[in-house]
C-alpha cells in the first residue's frame, strides 16, 4: 500500500490519514500536510485505502 491515500482506525480521537511514504515492522510513516508522521504498529486497529474524497461545499 506504499505511495496510497489510506485512513488509520477509521473514527474517534485516533484517526489518521495520509499517504503512506515508509512501512517496517515497528512503524508506520505517513505523510499529511506537508509533515511525516510516525504511528506505532501497535496502535492500528483498522486500515481503509483508496482515493481520498472531498465533500462539496454548498453555496447558499
Amino acid at each position: 500500500m506504499k505511495l496510497k491515500w489510506i485512513k488509520i482506525n477509521r473514527g474517534g480521537p485516533e484517526k489518521l490519514e495520509g499517504v503512506v511514504c515508509e512501512v517496517n515492522k515497528d512503524f508506520v510513516f505517513l505523510i499529511n500536510n506537508g509533515e511525516i508522521v510516525r504511528l506505532s504498529m501497535s496502535h492500528i486497529k483498522s486500515i481503509s485505502y483508496g482515493v481520498k474524497i472531498e465533500k462539496a461545499k454548498s453555496n447558499k
